[in-house]
């Protein structure tokens, strides 16, 4: 798979985890489904980019680590939102 997309996943999910930070309470409240949504669109995309059968597992699961990390990160700062 390489680098650059793991490099891409992690500069777009940066910037989407600091927007997501900058709403006001009831935004982030409310539109919590939204990111993680627009967070599936960001790693299918570098998946498609790697092109799914360059990918190895080393890569393919230090990528699942740091997407992990990043969703726990969006819902760390989601407030008090009921969503299960």
């Amino acid at each position: 798979m390489g680098n650059a997309p793991v490099v891409q996943y992690e500069s777009q999910m940066n910037y989407l985890i600091q927007e997501y930070k900058s709403l006001r309470f009831e935004d982030r409240k409310y539109r919590f489904p939204e990111f993680v949504r627009r967070e599936a669109d960001i790693f299918a995309r570098v998946i498609e980019t790697a092109h799914v059968t360059n990918i190895v597992k080393s890569d393919f699961d230090y990528l699942m680590k740091r997407r992990t990390d990043y969703l726990y990160q969006l819902f760390d700062n989601k407030d008090v939102c009921s969503i299960f």
